[in-house]
């Protein structure tokens, strides 16, 4: 692939939310496995947190990286984004606990499951209501 092609498909928002996503879902197993392996805290309650943990790593990606609107009106975007993330984050722990008890898979991979169930509505009220980004 020539460095044209990749400038390209990294040109895509979409592309870097997924990306993002996948910051997101490492730094979300990782602290998952600090607070439940190793703080001995319940699934439920560490995933609370983590999700917690995780809101201004995205805000500051999905701003500065992913849509590429620092010039506009960042405490407008602060709250909206958060808005959109109180509302996506509870979507996201209900079908985790949903699946952490309707299915016996390890964390890891229900959190995948409820961070892809959530993706697609997540990137466009971001891109659209949120941070009110031009079309790639």
């Amino acid at each position: 692939m020539d460095a044209e092609c990749t400038r390209s498909i990294l040109s895509s928002s979409i592309v870097r939310f997924a990306m993002a996503g996948a910051i997101s879902y490492l730094c979300a197993v990782a602290q998952m496995y600090l607070y439940t392996d190793v703080l001995a805290l319940a699934y439920v309650a560490g995933y609370a947190i983590t999700q917690v943990a995780i809101l201004g790593l995205m805000f500051l990606l999905a701003r500065y990286w992913i849509f590429d609107v620092a010039h506009q009106h960042p405490l407008r975007q602060g709250a909206k984004y958060i808005a959109a993330v109180v509302f996506f984050r509870f979507v996201d722990w209900c079908c985790f606990v949903a699946l952490t008890h309707a299915v016996a898979l390890p964390y890891y991979a229900t959190i995948f499951l409820s961070m892809a169930i959530v993706f697609p509505f997540k990137y466009l009220t971001y891109r659209l209501g949120v941070f009110h980004a031009a079309q790639d």
